[in-house]
C-alpha cells in the first residue's frame, strides 16, 4: 500500500456548510452588541464582502 506524507481536504462547502456559518456568526456578533440585524445591513456586509466596498446610497 502507498504512504502519503500529505493529505489534503477540501472543505470549503464541501465538508462544511460556510455559508450557513457566516450567517449565524454575522447575527451572534449582532445579537451580542444588541445591535438589530436588518436586511439591508446583510446586503451592504456581502457587498463589502465581496467587492471590498460599501454600497453608495443614490439621493
Amino acid at each position: 500500500m502507498k504512504q502519503y506524507r500529505t493529505l489534503l481536504f477540501d472543505v470549503d462547502d464541501t465538508i462544511l456548510d460556510f455559508k450557513a456559518a457566516e450567517a449565524l456568526a454575522l447575527r451572534l456578533l449582532f445579537e451580542d452588541q444588541t445591535i438589530p440585524l436588518t436586511a439591508e445591513m446583510k446586503t451592504q456586509y456581502k457587498t463589502i464582502k465581496v467587492c471590498g466596498e460599501p454600497l453608495k446610497k443614490e439621493k
